[in-house]
């Protein structure tokens, strides 16, 4: 059974009478707070209704909010070929992040269909004073020349790709399709937005169904780290003088838990999270002459128990340099560095 989103929310050839109406489309983003602007062209409907603060089971809210165990499942009764989700990234994306398959349990992952190839293509949305809907807001859309593919492991993990557009090429199809919107529609432009569509081109077939799930998409502002939690519930991280070269942690059933040790170094904590999640961690050599004490900044993924700054590089497209400070914001913890700011889940 195809569950499709109302038409408002396709992406329609404009008619009307404003010109040049042939190169435009629409397309009705949906707006969450806790998720940004997303659309996709179907999904899977839940036959127990279960739909939660404009969040369906399998609705594609679930491939933006931080958490690999929802996902996104299309709505065809084949394997969803052609299918597309449709997610806000920042102007000048350098990576595209996606966790494929159904990310719950590994059991789900290889029951489930798993894209194996993504057709990634970007589109310039133009949002106009007035044009909003109960859900979301309207975009004039318009496709940048190339797309690129994504050719995907089976993995049960997050994979990270560079985007093969430089931020000149994205900066300089925003400025253009603003100017040429505006050249042919008398309204006034409100937001100027860079929308990623990913279209399944490829799958790697289930054991048992024959869906096709997404669980996770993200761009180089956000981070979500890959790997199973060790220590769910963390009330405390701490070091102590006589331990120099362990993080130590107090969980629910035990205290003082070595969640690290290293050998020949200091730890210095700097900023844990409100939630306990994350902990900015100042890393010493034990073993440098006075005076001559460099300093590495480590960020702490406490419930994984590993540091986690290598990989926040590669999911960031660049090198990540200290010092770190953790902080919030509207609601979500970001870390600060000195290259910029990630949101972090």
């Amino acid at each position: 059974m195809i569950f499709r989103i109302g038409m408002i929310g396709l992406m329609l050839l404009c008619g009307g009478a404003d010109k040049p109406a042939p190169r435009w489309g629409k397309m009705l983003l949906t707006d969450l707070s806790c998720c940004g602007l997303f659309f996709a062209t179907s999904e899977l409907p839940d036959s127990g209704g279960n739909i939660v603060a404009g969040r369906s089971r399998y609705g594609p809210a679930n491939l933006l909010d931080g958490d690999f165990t929802t996902t996104w499942v299309e709505g065809r009764p084949d394997e969803g070929i052609g299918e597309s989700v449709f997610v806000v990234v920042p102007d000048n994306c350098r990576t595209l992040s996606v966790f494929p398959g159904h990310g719950r349990s590994r059991e789900l992952f290889l029951k489930n269909n798993r894209p194996a190839r993504l057709e990634v293509t970007f589109l310039a949305g133009i949002h106009c004073e007035g044009e909003v809907a109960e859900t979301g807001l309207m975009f004039h859309t318009r496709r940048f020349a190339r797309g690129f593919p994504l050719e995907l492991k089976d993995e049960f993990r997050r994979q990270t790709f560079p985007v093969p557009v430089t931020s000149t090429e994205l900066a300089e199809f925003l400025a253009r399709a603003r100017r040429e919107f505006s050249q042919g529609f008398d309204r006034p432009v409100k937001q100027v937005v860079l929308i990623a569509q990913l279209e399944i081109r490829g799958v790697y077939r289930g054991t048992r169904w024959n869906d096709t799930c997404i669980s996770e998409v993200f761009a180089h502002d956000r981070f979500v780290p890959n790997g199973d939690l060790l220590f769910p519930r963390v009330s405390r991280v701490y070091v102590d003088d006589t331990r120099p070269g362990a993080i130590l942690l107090n969980t629910p059933d035990k205290s003082a838990v070595e969640a690290l040790k290293q050998a020949d170094v200091v730890f210095q904590l700097g900023e844990v999270s409100a939630n306990g999640y994350w902990a900015v961690i100042m890393q010493l050599s034990a073993a440098a002459p006075p005076g001559r004490v460099e300093t590495r900044w480590r960020l702490l993924d406490v419930r994984r128990a590993c540091f986690v700054e290598d990989d926040l590089a590669r999911t960031w497209g660049s090198e990540v340099f200290g010092p770190f400070f953790l902080g919030p914001d509207s609601g979500f913890l970001y870390l600060e560095h000195a290259c910029g700011r990630v949101r972090l889940y």
